[in-house]
């Protein structure tokens, strides 16, 4: 049923944009090197996350679901570079603390990481006992919040690769007795293109010609796709939050990013501020449980 849906919209792209090749005047290695990539594409890209649209069996780790026995509220952050070296922990305790509520972070951040690499990091294994790394091997973690899609849209992985990955996290989640809150996208802004060789180039331009609808700005379409799925398969362990209220567009809020990708200081203790304000209810009644006396 996905493919009599999608394929005949993929098949005339692909169309369209051999045409395009064939027009161009392109040494025969390199149109070579594009249908080789195109089939990369196809076969990486969209036949996975096609597949799963409508279908997220859970992966989870192997290993028992760890005990919650602490006096403390732990909050894990998972992502790209926008949660690296523990760069939100602090801001986020802060911003929790004006609040009244004590918490504790933990982060990890992998640069570059799209979603998927975002989901596969968080459920990594170790290699001797299968059991959990990272941040699934802390007990006491009961929320995750989880930033990431900047890199999506930048590779063009496009917004139903996109939405599957992070619905996907968060159903595995959800079987550790963990709720998630996504941070969607922001409105990021669009700087210098970096130094890609010519494949990397070819991929990226083959799946935004694939997988995206060039009349809708990307943010836009990726959010879009996120808020549909969960439309449409509802998850109670799963929140969201819209960062436009603290962070509006890239060109109206330069002073809050280091760069159009990037963000400062500044927007790191204005996000965790959003973060905290939003979640300040669920995380006050989420009552730390009491280590049992030996």
């Amino acid at each position: 049923m996905i493919y009599d849906r999608l394929g005949l919209s993929v098949l005339f792209r692909v169309g369209r944009g051999l045409r395009l090749i064939f027009m161009s005047r392109i040494r025969p290695c390199t149109i070579l090197a594009g249908a080789v990539a195109a089939g990369f594409v196809l076969l990486y890209g969209f036949v996975p996350h096609a597949d799963d649209r409508d279908h997220m069996p859970p992966s989870r780790p192997a290993g028992p679901v760890p005990d919650r026995e602490t006096h403390t509220r732990y909050i894990g952050l998972v992502g790209d570079s926008w949660v690296a070296d523990g760069r939100l922990e602090t801001p986020l305790r802060a911003a929790f603390e004006k609040l009244g509520i004590e918490v504790e972070c933990r982060s990890e951040g992998f640069r570059g990481a799209d979603s998927r690499r975002i989901r596969e990091e968080l459920f990594r294994q170790d290699p001797r006992t299968g059991g959990p790394l990272g941040l699934l091997s802390n007990p006491e973690i009961r929320l995750i919040v989880v930033i990431g899609g900047v890199n999506d849209v930048l590779e063009h992985r496009g917004p139903e690769r996109y939405a599957t990955e992070m619905l996907r996290l968060a159903a595995e989640t959800a079987d550790w007795d963990i709720r998630t809150c996504i941070v969607e996208i922001a409105r990021f802004g669009q700087g210098t293109e970096p130094k890609l060789s010519r494949v990397e180039h070819l991929l990226r331009s083959m799946r935004k010609l694939l997988y995206e609808d060039r009349t809708q700005d990307p943010v836009s379409r990726y959010r879009a796709a996120l808020r549909e799925r969960l439309k449409r398969n509802p998850q109670p362990s799963v929140h969201l939050i819209d960062p436009d209220p603290a962070i509006p567009d890239y060109t109206e809020n330069k002073d809050l990013y280091s760069n159009a990708y990037h963000l400062n200081a500044k927007g790191d203790s204005v996000l965790a501020g959003l973060i905290a304000g939003s979640l300040s209810d669920f995380v006050a009644r989420e009552k730390p449980c009491t280590r049992p006396s030996e």
